[in-house]
């Protein structure tokens, strides 16, 4: 006898599609997108003002489109629709490359609101709807059978476009930040001549990306220069300063030059993002949007940017060396008071060229803050004092020097491994509130620690999985547990060193007490396994709760080990704390 069935959609999905942002600000970009998908000019984007979140309302407004009923009703309420597949991928008006392409769009706004109101034009007719989420929640059958009721009116004056209302704010959310959205607008439009977006009322623009801003514009008033130098690379390829003529962009983002001086790191050039305004290039432009760059006019242009951007990164060095010396200050006050008075203003005096010469872009705060604890370590040492002072005396000693010799000695490397020693404990921490979570699932600590394989003692901290070893264990469960024994598939990691050493470990939940029976199981999968390494060495580690008291580890089978997630951890954390005892003892 055969039966016919179908899915069955619950409303819950609904939360599943918002959850799926990182952040409040990434679902209100989403709402974005749908306006550049129709063909929108101008959006504006109210965040509220208010403290009380129940009665904010985040507003985000397009001149585009708008949806017909028809387009209500067989478009925006089909979920998952390939619009690119159907419509293609391109917008129909401004022939815009579609960002939208997942048909899930729709519910960014229920991540940061229990109630979402659509109000749509197009064609002088009004529709307007709304999606209330507790109300799908609440409906554990199918979502398809939920009514939404649209309220049309005919002969509206009203322009097309879309507005989407965010009511009932979550209170578990946080609010959306205006710096924060900005940011994230600007990567991604900022550059765009006809899509302006509003944000309280005030335009996006390049200032918006963060860090300093440099304006600059040339005698003759034709060529306007604006960038910033964020405090952070900008990705994406997006870096770089876009030359735009008439409106319209030229090309793509780049430097003008400036990364041929090597004495400029890649990753400084990478935080400038802007555009130079020329309009009087219009005349050297081609019906593509290339333009003459042989030109005696666009050779002026890329001269006066090369300049000021030159003197930019130069002022960002200054500015930067300035804010971080400011930032640690107090520990480099704490830290000399530990050398004697005439050891101070040597120590002051490296350290303003350490600052020097590590600020170049390539170097972040903490590696510049290790090199200075080095630095004052060594001046405490009468042993490496003589050489300390004799780098401070140098006006040519190039800093990278500095820190060669130091590693020569072993200090920088002691104050490196100590760093990392801190941060290991400070990842033990975050693990221990995981495992102590009686909810989490085999797969959360899988992932955790796949990657920190240093967590089960030195030896295993070369070990690591493949894509050979990932694709072995993922056939071999595809296989063993399909079908009914689906739910009872194992969490198990297969990883190898250099010396082809296996170590197959078992992950259970952090609510599971290990017994025989986990024991019995681990060895079939591992006896499963050498039927793919007939020739291999295996160890077995079966992690989860505790282990039954009953079982001794005396008496489990050979190279198989039952541990607890506590046990793991006070090993590694016993194996931190003593290293960076014996490393700054001598401190």
């Amino acid at each position: 006898m055969n039966k016919i069935t179908n899915f069955v959609v619950e409303g819950r999905l609904t939360q599943l599609l918002g959850e799926n942002y990182i952040s409040v600000e990434h679902a209100l970009k989403e709402l974005v997108d749908n306006a550049w998908d129709a063909d929108a000019t101008n959006v504006f984007i109210t965040l509220p003002q208010s403290i009380n979140k129940r009665k904010q309302i985040i507003s985000v407004e397009d001149d585009g489109n708008g949806m017909s009923e028809s387009a209500v009703i067989n478009e925006y309420m089909r979920i998952a629709r390939d619009r690119v597949s159907i419509k293609g991928e391109r917008t129909d008006v401004k022939k815009r490359l579609v960002k939208g392409r997942k048909g899930i769009g729709k519910f960014a706004g229920l991540l940061v609101a229990d109630k979402m109101s659509i109000i749509t034009v197009q064609n002088s007719v009004q529709i307007q709807f709304e999606i209330i989420k507790n109300e799908f929640l609440n409906q554990h059958e199918n979502m398809t059978t939920k009514e939404i009721v649209m309220m049309i009116t005919k002969d509206t004056l009203l322009p097309n476009g879309t507005k989407i209302l965010l009511n009932d704010l979550d209170m578990l959310s946080l609010t959306p930040s205006d710096e924060k959205l900005r940011q994230l607008l600007v990567l991604e439009y900022g550059r765009e001549s006809d899509f302006n977006i509003f944000i309280n009322g005030i335009p996006l623009t390049v200032e918006d990306i963060g860090g300093k801003n440099y304006k600059f514009t040339d005698k003759q008033g034709l060529i306007n220069l604006n960038f910033n130098i964020a405090n952070k690379e900008v990705k994406n390829k997006r870096s770089g300063i876009v030359l735009r003529v008439a409106g319209k962009i030229i090309g793509k983002p780049h430097y003008w030059g400036i990364e041929d001086l090597n004495y400029i790191h890649d990753k400084l050039l990478k935080k400038v993002y802007g555009e130079v305004n020329a309009d009087f290039l219009a005349a050297y432009t081609s019906n593509s949007w290339g333009i003459l760059e042989s030109s005696l006019d666009y050779q002026r242009v890329n001269e006066f940017v090369k300049e000021k951007l030159l003197f930019a990164l130069n002022d960002s060095f200054e500015f930067y060396i300035k804010t971080t010396k400011k930032q640690l200050e107090r520990e480099i006050k704490k830290q000399l008071e530990k050398l004697p008075e005439y050891k101070r203003q040597k120590a002051l005096k490296l350290i303003d060229r350490v600052l020097t010469g590590l600020s170049d872009g390539r170097h972040s705060k903490q590696q510049i803050k290790n090199i200075i604890d080095v630095t004052i370590s060594a001046l405490e040492n009468n042993d490496y004092y003589e050489i300390v002072e004799k780098l401070a005396e140098s006006s040519d000693t190039n800093i990278e020097m500095f820190a060669d010799i130091l590693k020569e000695f072993g200090l920088l490397d002691i104050t490196m491994i100590v760093s990392q020693a801190s941060a290991r404990l400070s990842f033990l921490e975050k693990l221990q509130m995981l495992t102590d979570n009686q909810d989490a699932l085999e797969k959360d600590i899988h992932k955790a620690l796949e990657k920190n394989m240093w967590v089960f003692g030195a030896s295993y901290s070369m070990m690591s999985s493949n894509q050979t070893t990932n694709h072995i264990i993922e056939k071999y469960l595809g296989e063993k547990f399909s079908g009914d024994r689906a739910n009872k598939r194992p969490d198990l990691l297969l990883n190898c060193d250099h010396s082809n050493k296996f170590l197959l470990i078992e992950f259970k939940r952090p609510s599971i007490v290990l017994d025989r029976t986990h024991e019995a199981q681990a060895v079939a999968y591992r006896d499963d396994l050498l039927t793919k390494f007939p020739n291999k060495f295996i160890e077995i580690i079966v992690v989860g709760k505790n282990i039954t008291p009953t079982i001794s580890p005396l008496n489990t089978q050979n190279n198989l080990r039952l541990m607890s997630y506590d046990e793991i951890i006070l090993n590694a954390r016993n194996e931190l704390e003593w290293l960076i005892y014996n490393l700054t003892a001598d401190s």
